[in-house]
């Protein structure tokens, strides 16, 4: 017999935020992917509260939620898209500083400073690494489908 509606479940939320991090050009990667994994953190919260306040939660309504939670896959695919944009900006920033290389002081010889972008990535990896350590930090309170091995 067919459901009578048809839910997201984990999997299928991973599936979207990996098909948006095969958009290896596109800068806002990241922030698709992490509107999506807040989207289940709350879904998440929601049920863990319902439950606090005594609310019964087998109905349909809540069934699928109850089976949706981040896992291990996707803090890593929001990883990867924090990765994409470092590495997007790393190499925009490397253009940059070639091309400044190329121009010179007309009047000394001398290098030209130019004032401009400073952003090389780097805000990202540490972004990437701050999602690593929130894995570890969920595997160390016992969230068994969330791994940072």
């Amino acid at each position: 017999e067919a459901p009578l509606a048809i839910r997201p479940t984990t999997e299928s939320f991973n599936y979207v935020l990996r098909a948006w991090t095969r958009c290896r050009k596109e800068m806002s990667v990241p922030e698709k992917v992490m509107h999506l994994v807040l989207m289940m953190e709350n879904i998440q919260k929601e049920v863990i509260l319902a439950e606090e306040k005594g609310v019964d939660i087998d109905g349909e309504d809540w069934s699928w939620k109850r089976n949706l939670a981040p896992d291990t896959k996707t803090y890593t695919v929001a990883i990867d898209g924090w990765i994409i944009k470092a590495g997007l900006k790393a190499d925009k920033w490397r253009s940059n500083q070639h091309n400044s290389n190329k121009q010179r002081d007309t009047r000394n010889g001398a290098m030209t400073i130019i004032d401009g972008i400073h952003d090389d990535g780097t805000k990202q990896m540490d972004t990437a690494e701050t999602i690593l350590k929130y894995i570890a930090d969920l595997q160390y309170i016992g969230h068994s489908d969330v791994r940072a091995t």
